[in-house]
């Protein structure tokens, strides 16, 4: 698993990626329902959902919206469409959040975050709510690669660690661009547990929940076996 939404109808998309000749693809998973394979997208887009099976993500290295079906998926197929237009240059990505209308794109390349309002994106109008640089070095200073990034009105998040350690979750604003707060995210005992994806769930009361997504090796006789976790941490006075 490299990246995963929860829709606002509550269902689940996660992706992968799947080696395919000299490309790799991107698989992305409904839990129980089916496949759908972004055949030559690239290396496990991180994905961005507004609206039931409606994602962005990235498709060799340009943003798109595409419907989410069962089955394989090209850059020529029917509803399969550019997304961002000026705002999405290079090596970027795109997540959302969806109830203040906003959308935050990450430059893979220089590493920040560019806050902008839909509105904005879908008129093509260059105005800057907020920006941050996510960084990369956990509490000890080593470091890390950034796994996942997520957004909430003017505070941007962003999850970092490895295999080996260095779990966290930090918040930056996106007022002053600097971090907030950072907190450890590893959850299990097993030996190899690496962040993969991050998400943030609308509270009715307070503040919102933080999804994490977790991918670990599960020792089986010689060998291991893959098992993708995610988990929920929230204020114990939101609902």
């Amino acid at each position: 698993m490299q990246s995963f939404v929860v829709q606002c109808d509550g269902t689940i998309l996660a992706s992968q990626a799947i080696p395919n000749g000299t490309v790799e693809d991107t698989r992305i998973t409904k839990p129980g329902v089916g496949v759908m394979t972004a055949v030559g997208a690239g290396h496990g887009a991180v994905l961005g959902s507004f609206g039931p099976d409606r994602l962005v993500f990235d498709f060799a290295g340009a943003l798109v919206s595409a419907p989410w079906q069962s089955g394989p998926l090209t850059r020529s197929s029917p509803g399969v469409v550019s997304f961002g237009g000026k705002f999405q240059t290079g090596s970027v990505h795109a997540v959302f959040d969806l109830l203040h209308g906003r959308v935050l794109f990450y430059d893979s390349t220089s590493k920040v975050g560019t806050l902008r309002s839909l509105a904005d994106v879908y008129t093509q109008t260059d105005r800057v709510l907020g920006k941050c640089t996510f960084g990369n070095l956990d509490s000890a200073g080593k470091v890390r690669l950034r796994q996942g990034w997520a957004v909430w009105d003017l505070q941007a998040f962003g999850l970092i660690g490895n295999s080996d350690g260095g779990q966290e979750i930090i918040s930056y604003s996106l007022v002053t661009g600097s971090e907030l707060w950072r907190v450890p995210a590893r959850f299990t005992t097993y030996a190899f547990e690496e962040p993969e994806g991050l998400f943030i769930l609308p509270a009715v009361i307070g503040n919102p929940a933080i999804l994490v997504g977790m991918t670990c090796r599960v020792p089986s006789g010689s060998s291991f076996i893959r098992r993708h976790l995610i988990y929920q941490l929230q204020d114990p006075a939101s609902s």
